[in-house]
């Protein structure tokens, strides 16, 4: 599920006309977050909006509203 939404993700700011390198960094970063994600045996993008105290939050949509990103991140000591 999380593999589907990061395509759908791109796939909606590439409709968008957003830049490369704009893109490039996206991907980048959520395939980074997909790494983090597996280390955790995290499968759903579901499981990541609900579980645990998160003290950073980052989200965004997609223009259309379909595809929502959320992104959590722990502190590490």
């Amino acid at each position: 599920m999380v593999q589907y939404d990061v395509e759908a993700f791109m796939a909606a700011c590439e409709r968008k006309g957003l830049a490369a390198k704009t893109m490039g960094s996206y991907e980048q970063t959520l395939r980074l977050f997909g790494q983090f994600l597996s280390v955790r045996e995290i499968e759903r993008t579901e499981e990541v909006m609900m579980e645990g105290d998160w003290p950073l939050t980052l989200s965004t949509c997609t223009m259309d509203g379909c595809s929502r990103i959320t992104v959590r991140f722990g502190r590490v000591q």
